[in-house]
């Protein structure tokens, strides 16, 4: 990572192109997704004030059917303070083959606002087995009486993107945060996760009264009601804590086939600002009362790196699998980073170098934002590479072992030139392809790509 080797333009990059080659390779895009023949398409979002300022997908999920929800965000271009934009959430649903999906909301997209004068973001979707789609993130809403309260948000869609009515209020819960300052109480919902009894772990960050961020999980049950039997009862049935240091952050969340739920994010083990750790904990007795932490892990890469992880994904045999970033102290350069574990937290030695891989896509920053295993035990990272002012869509696919697959892409490594724009979501379809969605052109819209596998 130190003797950095920039590379930029002998990895591989992905020019747009009008017809399909005789023979794909893993990681070329896939000319019949998407806009003429491109692989990629990009959908612009209006904001519920009618005007348009950007959008983002930050999730997206696969339906049985192939078909394809992205969630995020879309801003108005009405807005007078860029520090404090208008957002309203925002779900698009495509065809298998990234045309927009007419049978969804309007023309294939909704969005949705608590109220006239809130901002709400969606970070994170599901499915449920009857095809409902619950959707997850933060509001914060203006009262006249009470000011400003940011609120965990948690919506919930029928099938074909209209509000379940049948779902907390009006097809939403609005959840307060920890601490009597509700405006900054930073509360957010990152990941969710379904659980067989249909009850809905949300998992996220909020602010203790100190001012510090922490781990947050909150359990609802089907109608969209808190379970207040979760974590004892206490704190209304939502879990508040650290792991690690006095800081930590929650971004996502899966479900080992036994239950148990994987919580990864990262966790600041110092004070000073290069001391961030990859963070895991697993919650046992996963239908008692108390929400029971099993176990907690925390994995760094370097000496003086910072290393954040914002995905997590379950292998078929219950190891797991964290992936993020690890960011040199000086010159900040960062890489892919990816941990894997044994079912019980333990670090997988098998894997990589003591359990750990890097990876430079080859910018000067590489951040991977979510990850997945495919059916055949590779995985695929996703995320964006930063080189002279523009952020890559970017991706890495390593084998079972923690090294590269150098059949895929460039050595591995697949980096959409072109575009100046991330992947916060990678899925894969029934027949094996991926799909990333994120932004593209500056955040013009949700981005969505196909690659061949």
């Amino acid at each position: 990572m130190y003797s950095k080797k920039i590379f930029f333009m002998t990895v591989c990059a992905i020019f747009l192109f009008a017809g399909r080659a005789a023979l794909a390779a893993p990681g070329d895009l896939d000319p019949s997704f998407g806009e003429n023949g491109t692989g990629l398409v990009i959908t612009r979002i209006n904001h519920s004030d009618g005007t348009y300022g950007g959008a983002v997908a930050y999730a997206s999920v696969v339906q049985p059917d192939d078909k394809i929800i992205a969630v995020g965000s879309v801003v108005s271009y009405q807005y007078t303070n860029p520090a404090s934009l208008n957002y309203d959430i925002a779900l698009v649903r495509y065809n298998p083959d990234g045309t927009l999906d007419s049978d969804f909301g309007s023309g294939g997209k909704v969005v949705v606002r608590v109220n006239s004068t809130s901002i709400e973001e969606a970070f994170a979707v599901a499915l449920q087995p009857d095809d409902k789609i619950v959707v997850a993130g933060y509001a914060t809403v203006k009262y006249s009486y009470s000011g400003t309260r940011r609120f965990f948000a948690l919506f919930r869609f029928n099938p074909d993107g209209t509000p379940d009515y049948s779902f907390g209020i009006g097809g939403k819960t609005l959840t307060e945060g920890f601490i009597s300052d509700y405006q900054n109480s930073g509360a957010m919902i990152r990941a969710l996760v379904i659980q067989p009894d249909e009850k809905i772990l949300a998992a996220g960050i909020a602010k203790s009264g100190s001012g510090d961020y922490g781990h947050t999980l909150i359990r609802y049950n089907s109608n969209g009601s808190i379970d207040t039997s979760f974590n004892g009862g206490v704190n209304g049935g939502r879990k508040f804590f650290y792991v690690g240091g006095s800081q930590s952050f929650a971004y996502a969340a899966a479900q080992q086939s036994t239950g148990e739920i994987i919580v990864g994010g990262y966790a600041r083990t110092a004070s000073f600002f290069r001391n961030t750790d990859f963070s895991a904990i697993r919650f046992n007795s996963l239908y008692s009362a108390t929400g029971i932490i099993d176990s907690s892990v925390l994995t760094h890469f370097f000496d003086a790196a910072d290393d954040r992880a914002y995905a997590v994904a379950v292998q078929p045999d219950d190891k797991f699998i964290l992936a993020g970033e690890t960011v040199n102290a000086s010159p900040a350069y960062s890489d892919f980073a990816l941990a894997r574990y044994n079912a019980d937290g333990t670090r997988d030695n098998s894997f990589g170098y003591l359990g750990r891989t890097t990876a430079d896509i080859g910018g000067y920053s590489n951040t991977a934002f979510s990850a997945m295993v495919q059916s055949d035990g590779k995985i695929v990272a996703a995320g964006n590479s930063y080189n002279s002012g523009w952020n890559y869509i970017s991706l890495a696919r390593f084998n079972p072992d923690g090294s590269l697959d150098l059949s895929f892409g460039s050595v591995g490594r697949v980096i959409v030139l072109g575009l100046d724009g991330r992947a916060f979501s990678v899925k894969t379809q029934s027949d094996g392809r991926i799909i990333t969605a994120g932004t593209a052109n500056s955040y013009e819209g949700f981005a969505l790509a196909r690659y061949e596998n």
